[in-house]
């Protein structure tokens, strides 16, 4: 919307509050004490520089007057001020009506004057016989479609204003919520570093490929196994997920001398470059409250296979096929089989949840203070960004938010459980 008629529908809503016992569209006492007219109520005060508008209290009146009653409280000062100056106006010449006829009359003669003596006396007219055939009163409009009414399509109940509220279905933040939110941010972006510190490690020479692969059997002997509704162990899904997971890591195996390979005519600053980006393009697309599973939705897809082209590309400037089985087994660990585990840890408890984040980012700092003590510094500057700061900021524009709800909103269909679980069913 242009500025220019943002600011008039602004002032068209703020001209109709006069009519409201709270001119504040948020607050919730219009049924109580207010009353249902202007000015009525206990603790009803006027805003003292339009005097145009009324609230029930110093509460909406502030609140109100950031909301944006300071932009238009001039123009309506304006144009009181004119209403009340043509009101005036008006009782001054209907008084003067009388004494300038009686003047007229004098001077046209006596004549005149009994004729006008004659038309104050008269008697009063007798009223009209009713009609017997009346038009039938109109009935109250209804929100509904499915039967005519006696009104226009542009029709406009009385109870509009009264219907309008701002940030309805808008729900209120709290910082220690959305601080703890951000935990299953910090444990991908610990990944990602644990991956990449790891890889450059082995590059180096750091770690031996050894070591590497039995970190990785480590990592996927120690994972969380999956916990049913009841609280018992689901030995059907830890069956399904190890056999998933041994296939998984004997296709990696096999591919391995291949993909060893695959980038030997690219330079490796290329590969950096485009590792970089895919793990960045990863960290922004991941699904990181996923409930059905990582790829449910394409957002997810993108991101895992983001993170599956940034690792293959990375173990491509390896030297042997051991050291490339086991940094893809690492990463397929964290980007696939990672997720699942921290979601089983967070759900049984929240103190493990804590404790898992800050195992996590303790040892990506660490891997990372090996080479780049620079990397580590902005590791940590990123964890504290993360954590602390975005939360506070959500938090705090929050509050500036104002979405209008009212009675135009279209309807929301609200779906039975059975109804859902059978649009849920794949076809």
């Amino acid at each position: 919307m242009q500025p220019k008629l943002h600011a008039e529908a602004q002032l068209a809503l703020a001209q109709a509050a006069p009519t409201r016992s709270c001119a504040y569209l948020r607050c919730a006492n219009l049924g109580g004490e207010g009353g249902p007219a202007a000015g009525q109520g206990a603790g009803s005060m006027r805003c003292s520089a339009c005097r145009a508008v009324w609230y029930c209290g110093t509460a909406c009146s502030h609140a109100d007057w950031r909301a944006g009653h300071k932009r238009v409280c001039k123009a309506l000062g304006a144009a009181r001020r004119a209403a009340k100056e043509a009101a005036a106006a008006a009782a001054a010449e209907a008084a003067a009506a009388p004494a300038e006829a009686a003047a007229a009359g004098e001077a046209a003669g006596p004549t005149a004057a009994a004729a006008a003596a004659a038309a104050t006396t008269a008697p009063p007219e007798q009223p009209s016989p009713p009609q017997l055939y009346a038009s039938p009163p109109r009935r109250p409009w209804r929100k509904v479609l499915y039967e005519r009414q006696p009104h226009g399509d542009a029709y406009t109940a009385e109870s509009f204003l009264e219907e309008l509220v701002v940030n309805a279905t808008v729900p209120q933040r709290d910082y220690a919520t959305v601080a703890w939110s951000t935990l299953v941010v910090d444990q991908q972006l610990a990944s990602v570093a644990i991956v990449g510190s790891a890889s450059f490690q082995l590059y180096r020479g750091g770690i031996t490929a050894r070591q590497l692969l039995l970190a990785d059997l480590r990592s996927a002997g120690g994972s969380a196994p999956p916990i049913s509704a009841s609280g018992l162990l689901d030995w059907r899904q830890i069956a399904d997920g190890a056999s998933s997971l041994a296939a998984l890591a004997a296709a990696t195996g096999l591919l391995s001398p291949l993909l060893g390979t695959l980038t030997e005519n690219v330079s490796s600053d290329s590969i950096i470059a485009c590792a970089c980006l895919l793990l960045l393009a990863h960290l922004y697309l991941h699904d990181y409250h996923f409930t059905a599973g990582l790829t449910a939705h394409l957002s997810g897809s993108l991101a895992l296979g983001c993170a599956v082209c940034g690792s293959v590309l990375i173990a491509s400037r390896l030297r042997s096929p051991l050291a490339v089985y086991a940094q893809l087994l690492l990463s397929l660990e964290l980007y696939i089989l990672g997720p699942y585990c921290r979601r089983q840890v967070a759900a049984a408890s929240p103190a493990a949840h804590a404790a898992l984040t800050a195992g996590m980012a303790g040892t990506a700092g660490a891997l990372l203070s090996r080479h780049s003590p620079l990397l580590t510094s902005a590791f940590g500057c990123a964890l504290a960004f993360i954590t602390l700061v975005c939360p506070w900021w959500l938090v705090r524009i929050h509050k500036f938010k104002a979405a209008i709800n009212g009675p135009w909103d279209e309807a929301v269909p609200r779906l039975s459980q059975r109804v859902r679980a059978q649009l849920a069913r794949p076809l």
